[in-house]
């Protein structure tokens, strides 16, 4: 079940790696303008990244400080983030059709659930990339004048590994606790998560939306006899402190 609720990062990561492949092929390598402006597209939320390193010499491209609002109505200022994500490529595959990405790794990413007004905020980001991607596949393909651009737009995809180390789950739930509890995950490993033959950015993203909100909503409801157990220790250590407090006091009225 956490897996599912990680793949939220990976999702966003398909679309990233679809514009920086849109990036590359460009003359001004402008990777950073793309993943902000499409991506913020995708989801109709702001996506913002502090900086990005495209190395063509070892097909590798590295972005700090992923960031992904929250839609509007929701407390928390982000949804998702990640202070490093490194894309490494096949050298060998840069130039055909068919880009294989042979790892992802994302350090310390950051989901947050957050449940208001019987909506919450991984959903919406979930029907705003859906209906992108599917705007995306009906769309009737226009071959840009730039036979560089046209590449990059037929260019598929092949995600060999993703590794995910040391993610962290915030949930906000009223129904379960009044402030926000953090939940550390164990370090994530997947496998070949799509077809041989390769897909494109929108096609697979749509794969994984369709069972990844399901199951992170379920992974939420299986944790929410630990969240409020950790909120009743909270709650007691509070007590606790409280008391003391209220004895040392009374011990000084004494005297």
């Amino acid at each position: 079940m956490l897996k599912k609720i990680i793949l939220g990062f990976i999702i966003f990561l398909i679309f990233i790696m679809g514009f920086t492949v849109y990036g590359i092929y460009q003359l001004d390598s402008l990777v950073k303008q793309a993943i902000q402006t499409y991506g913020s597209e995708a989801v109709a939320s702001k996506v913002t990244v502090g900086d990005v390193n495209v190395n063509l010499k070892e097909a590798k491209v590295s972005i700090r400080d992923l960031q992904v609002a929250n839609p509007d109505g929701f407390t928390q200022a982000q949804a998702l983030q990640a202070k490093q994500v490194e894309i490494l490529l096949d050298k060998d595959k840069l130039g055909t059709d068919l880009i294989v990405v042979r790892s992802v790794l994302v350090t310390k990413p950051m989901i947050v659930y957050e449940y208001q007004n019987k909506k919450d905020n991984l959903s919406i980001l979930q029907k705003n990339a859906e209906a992108y991607a599917q705007r995306i596949q009906k769309e009737a393909p226009v071959t840009p004048a730039d036979p560089k651009v046209a590449k990059a737009q037929s260019t598929r995809l092949i995600i060999q590994s993703v590794e995910i180390q040391k993610p962290e789950l915030v949930l906000q739930d009223t129904r379960l606790a009044d402030k926000p509890v953090q939940i550390d995950l164990p370090d994530i490993r997947l496998k070949q998560i799509d077809s041989e033959k390769g897909v494109s950015a929108a096609e697979l993203s749509a794969q994984l939306m369709e069972s990844l909100f399901t199951e992170s909503r379920r992974s939420i409801s299986n944790h929410a006899p630990t969240v409020l157990f950790e909120a009743g220790e909270k709650l007691k250590e509070a007590e606790s402190q409280i008391k003391s407090q209220g004895d040392k006091l009374l011990q000084e009225l004494k005297s």
